[in-house]
């Protein structure tokens, strides 16, 4: 296949979110995100539908893009696009892969060799697992507001000034019910990404 970067690439910009959608994104060491993390700690896998919507001067419209994910505490992971262009990310073990069959793109990644995503990666299996708290303890400022009758709403601002000069804000949208049901990414250049997941299932089986 060749290596042509083209709209795929669009879809690297969702990985940083997955930490986040995944089980137990919403850890911390006050006393009502150690809440929310307790209410959900029984998850050990979640798959839903989502939308994301990117909004960029790079585009004239914003764009959509819509799919599914699955993530596990056994270390899988999936975001699979599936329109308008067909594009998947992957994890299993020590190797990551991005394919656009539409495109005829596919690239793999060591994970152990590429430090950015690499460090992504750590940072799923870290929050999905026991560390949850402690992850997201360590690289952002939380802020919580809301109740369980109407939803919460979490600000996670990166303690990392490095980080913080790319993005600087992210949101997240917490139910009683579902968990995670919608990611808000504003970027410092002006750009944001929004998703919302819908069908959430907890526990399903893997792909």
């Amino acid at each position: 296949m060749k290596t042509q970067p083209h709209r795929c690439a669009l879809g690297r910009r969702a990985l940083p979110l997955l930490f986040l959608a995944a089980l137990g994104a919403a850890g911390g060491n006050s006393t009502k995100l150690g809440e929310i993390y307790a209410r959900f700690e029984h998850v050990k896998s979640v798959s839903a539908g989502f939308t994301e919507t990117i909004t960029s001067k790079a585009f004239k419209t914003p764009q959509v893009q819509k799919g599914v994910f699955y993530s596990s505490r056994d270390g899988s992971l999936l975001w699979d696009v599936r329109e308008p262009v067909k594009s998947t990310f992957t994890v299993k073990g020590s190797t990551a892969k991005v394919t656009c069959p539409d495109l005829d793109y596919e690239k793999t990644y060591d994970l152990n060799a590429d430090a950015g995503l690499g460090e992504v990666v750590r940072n799923i299996f870290a929050v999905v697992g026991a560390s949850g708290p402690q992850a997201l303890k360590k690289g952002y400022e939380i802020g919580v507001e809301g109740s369980w009758k109407k939803g919460w709403k979490l600000t996670l601002v990166p303690k990392s000034e490095a980080v913080k000069k790319i993005i600087p804000k992210i949101i997240l949208t917490v139910t009683a019910k579902d968990f995670i049901t919608a990611i808000e990414i504003v970027e410092a250049n002006g750009d944001a990404a929004s998703i919302a997941f819908t069908g959430i299932v907890f526990n399903p089986p893997p792909p």
